[in-house]
């Protein structure tokens, strides 16, 4: 499982890649707009114009069959950005929602605490990484603080190349004033295997124990544990 996914699915709500399709999405839906507009100009002139005196061109002149396909398209093609324009909405609104359950759980003595042990990412600390636990403490850290060199030291140098760039929004997320992607988790369990590597069980949300994700850890030359895949 590649570390975009492992963002989506620990939050449960958000798809890696939504957005920047949301951007090609909304130019495309302007030009959409622009052409239907015209279409449509050319459409209404064509039908209410009145009888015009020779030689101008004579009233019946309307689009083409070619036109009219076209048009018909452009419309399909509007009403299709639309509703995915709704569906991602639903989505930020959803995520949204589910930071501030954690939130205000962690915070909060009128609701249901966070279970024990249960890391809120505005809590993390970068810890380093010289256990697993550590360096997912630190993971957790780097998404919070948005800050790339960490978020790099923790990651196995093959991971780091698949966030180089702009890719790495899809870890921090979109919106630096909503906070980070993932909210936080419990880590559950932790298997050290001989070969160096390891397997955690996290639980990204603080009161559905029944969802959880595997994450896996090297182990490298200086003994250090750092994420590969997710």
């Amino acid at each position: 499982m590649k570390f975009y996914q492992f963002t989506a699915l620990l939050t449960g709500l958000l798809f890696a890649g939504l957005l920047a399709s949301l951007m090609a999405q909304r130019l495309r839906l302007a030009n959409a707009r622009d052409e239907l507009i015209k279409r449509e100009a050319l459409l209404s002139a064509a039908v209410s114009a009145p009888e015009p005196a020779p030689p101008a061109v004579p009233a019946e002149t309307s689009l083409t069959d070619a036109e009219l396909r076209e048009l018909l398209t452009l419309r399909r093609d509007v009403g299709r950005l639309r509703q995915e324009k709704a569906k991602l909405a639903a989505l930020q609104a959803e995520n949204a929602r589910l930071k501030a359950t954690v939130a205000e759980a962690a915070s909060s003595t009128n609701r249901v605490p966070v279970p024990e042990g249960y890391l809120v990412a505005s809590r993390a600390k970068f810890t380093g990484l010289a256990t697993p636990a550590d360096t997912l403490q630190s993971f957790l850290w780097s998404l919070s603080h948005r800050d790339t060199n960490a978020l790099f030291q923790v990651l196995t140098p093959d991971s780091a190349k698949l966030f180089a760039g702009e890719n790495v929004n899809r870890l921090f997320g979109t919106d630096p004033a909503s906070g980070p992607a993932l909210p936080g988790f419990l880590i559950k369990s932790v298997e050290e295997n001989a070969d160096g590597t390891a397997v955690a069980e996290l639980q990204p949300h603080p009161h559905h124990p029944e969802f959880t994700e595997h994450v896996r850890l090297e182990r490298d030359e200086q003994g250090s544990w750092r994420l590969s895949e997710l």
